[in-house]
């Protein structure tokens, strides 16, 4: 029997998760149905708005995910994040240590005589790489990924559809446990979102990475603080939400009709949280611009569909 007042908020590893905005719904045995209440916070985002510490971010994970140890592996870690930031200045470019090159499979001295020999060097360089290690990163799909900007290990970050950012310690860099064989225990996941992450990017610095959903919210998470900070979020046009910067930009009802953010890129002219590029899945391209005004410095229309990047 089909009930108004129930829906699919989402799927989950194959399970759907129904929720019920209205009175408790009976079965036909009489027995009361679990009655899971809709999210308060607006647009069933996770929060009002306020920060996320690890401890919170790990927590709104599901238990599945979360070890005895994960909030303490996660706090080392990106305590350990901050101070590699500084270090990696130190040390010239070179490749991390998962993307590896066979030094005694199909090695050829390159000669630069002929193109013949450049091709054949060319050909037998990239045959003998190979894949170092492979994690789960992430509970769902993968919509976005972002490498840090290391000089001297890789670091991976990954959005799923559920909201989840993972952040891969891919060659376990002062991690304790670099020989294990296991690389999902370099794996620290977080819940920052309800919906898609849509878009991540790291500041050149590799100091703080920029989360964005189709909840309609834009986080910012700072290496040395901690925190993962909500700096922008959309909103429809009622009166309660004419003082927030993202007013108007959340129309329409149902998936089909409704906005999101399908991008996100920092302004580099600034490289921080303080102004960053946006782009909506109805075509609008905007620029926000956090400093003393607090502004959305122009909103344009520029195509009927989604945009997917903007540069």
């Amino acid at each position: 029997e089909k009930a108004d007042s129930m829906y699919v908020d989402s799927e989950r590893g194959g399970k759907f998760i129904v929720l019920n905005e209205g009175p408790t719904v009976k079965s036909d045995s009489g027995e009361d149905i679990i009655n899971i209440s809709k999210p308060s916070h607006y647009n069933d985002r996770l929060t009002d708005g306020s920060d996320l510490n690890i401890q919170k971010a790990i927590e709104l994970c599901d238990s599945k995910w979360i070890q005895e140890d994960s909030v303490a592996k996660a706090e080392t870690f990106t305590g350990l994040l901050s101070q590699k930031i500084q270090l990696d200045g130190n040390y010239p470019r070179l490749s991390p240590n998962s993307v590896v090159v066979n030094s005694t499979k199909n090695k050829t001295k390159k000669n630069n005589s002929t193109q013949d020999n450049e091709d054949h060097y060319l050909k037998s360089s990239i045959e003998a790489l190979s894949v170092d290690s492979v994690a789960k990163v992430v509970p769902e799909r993968i919509y976005s990924i972002a490498c840090h900007p290391s000089t001297t290990s890789l670091i991976v970050s990954a959005g799923d559809k559920n909201g989840h950012v993972g952040l891969w310690n891919a060659d376990g860099y002062n991690s304790g446990n670099e020989n294990n064989d296991n690389d999902d225990s370099h794996v620290h996941l977080f819940r920052l979102h309800s919906r898609v992450v849509s878009s991540l990017e790291w500041t050149s610095s590799g100091s703080a990475l920029l989360s964005a959903s189709y909840d309609g919210t834009v986080r910012w998470f700072d290496a040395e603080t901690t925190k993962f900070t909500e700096i922008f979020a959309t909103y429809d046009e009622s009166d309660i939400y004419k003082n927030q910067l993202g007013f108007g930009l959340h129309d329409g009802e149902g998936y089909r009709n409704r906005s999101y953010i399908q991008y996100v890129t920092l302004d580099r002219r600034f490289n921080s949280s303080t102004c960053f590029f946006m782009a909506s899945s109805n075509g609008e391209a905007m620029h926000v611009d956090l400093r003393t005004k607090r502004q959305m410095t122009f909103c344009e229309d520029l195509s009927e569909k989604k945009i997917n990047t903007l540069r």
